[in-house]
This record gives structure tokens, C-alpha cells and sequence, in this order.
């Protein structure tokens, strides 16, 4: 079965964070801080193609952001996450995900089903 996450369904802002908000989301993150809960509604299985959709309903801004961290588009303190070690990556971690053999650092529930979809 393929998954299909639909960050931007017909009634979702485009995206609009600057690169500065970015970076600042990021290291709320990364030390720690509490976030605002992410929402995600699973589709049903398109019969015909395989593919489950996953649509956000609220959380677009912080779920592309957090994808472009970890696709190393988006530098924070001079490091992309392929620069970080392996402590860092695990330091201080409520919830952790296995993905793709390594351990990621991820802070609710909702997040840890969209990284379950996007990379597994």
C-alpha cells in the first residue's frame, strides 16, 4: 500500500512561513519546548490506485517545516540534521520514532503518525 500526505487540502493556506520561522519552530523543537498539536485525518484506501491519503487539517506550516529539516533543506545553528550526531538527535526526547534506521526526535502523537506515513 502506498501513503499520499495531502499537506494542503482545498482548504489550507498555502504556505507562508519565512525561512526565520522556520529555523525558530525548529529549535522549539529541538529544546524541547511544548508545540501546538497537530491534526491529520486519515483517508480511506483508494481501492483502484492503493494509495491511503493522509490530509492535514491543521499543523501545514509546522509538518513542511519539519520536512524540509529533516530532507536537509533548512539549516539551523549552522547544522542541516544530516550534520547533527547522533546524540543530539536523540538528546532530551519524549517519543521517539524508528525510521528509516536511525532514531528521530519527535514531540506528540500526531507528529509521530505523520513520520509513521511519510517515511515508513
Amino acid at each position: 500500500m502506498n501513503k499520499e500526505l495531502i499537506y494542503d487540502p482545498f482548504y489550507q493556506r498555502n504556505f507562508v512561513w519565512s525561512p526565520i520561522h522556520q529555523k525558530e519552530f525548529i529549535k522549539t523543537i529541538i529544546l524541547g519546548y511544548t508545540c501546538p498539536e497537530i491534526f491529520i485525518a486519515e483517508g480511506e484506501l483508494d481501492l483502484e490506485t492503493h494509495i491511503k491519503y493522509i490530509h492535514v487539517i491543521d499543523g501545514q506550516q509546522r509538518l513542511r517545516t519539519i520536512d524540509s529539516y529533516f530532507g536537509n533543506k533548512l539549516e539551523v545553528d549552522g547544522k542541516k540534521f544530516k550534520d547533527l550526531s547522533e546524540d543530539e538527535i536523540v538528546e532530551a526526547t519524549e517519543d521517539v520514532v524508528k525510521m528509516k534506521g536511525k532514531l528521530y526526535k519527535i514531540f506528540n502523537n500526531s507528529i509521530n503518525l505523520f513520520f509513521l506515513y511519510k517515511f515508513s
